[in-house]
């Protein structure tokens, strides 16, 4: 199985920094040299959002290899920017990843898994009636 790309972390060293920087078209300006390390954590940041609705800070900087603060500021710009929907529990070393459930959402995934369930059930009833008739 080949992984995408949305969802491998990815790492940035100064060999990736050169070639990101060396201009692969004549017309086109060099980016700032910050902005492929931004854009590698804000990355990162977003494949730790798809499989993880909560995980421990210090595990996510250990995975994304920063510091505390560092990768709570990248958080909170990212939030603040609207790209993903967190909340970091700093007492706890928490990060929440996914928006608050409203009381509509929850209903919706309610009878959506009570339809479900009545399938599975309607289903198993119907064998059951095939082998009593057999």
């Amino acid at each position: 199985m080949t992984a995408n790309r949305e969802t491998v972390l990815d790492k940035w060293s100064e060999s990736s920094l050169i070639l990101y920087l060396t201009p692969l078209f004549p017309r086109r300006s060099a980016p700032p040299p910050s902005l492929l390390p931004q854009r590698t954590v804000q990355h990162n940041v977003r494949v730790a959002a798809k499989y993880y609705k909560r995980i421990s800070g210090s595990r996510m900087c250990s995975l994304l290899g920063m510091s505390g603060p560092a990768l709570e500021r990248a958080i909170a710009d990212m939030v603040a920017e609207g790209e993903i929907e967190a909340k970091i529990d700093r007492p706890k070393d928490v990060v929440r990843f996914g928006g608050r459930r409203t009381d509509e959402n929850v209903l919706s995934e309610w009878a959506g898994d009570i339809g479900e369930l009545l399938k599975v059930v309607e289903t198993t009833w119907e064998g059951i009636q095939k082998e009593m008739m057999a």
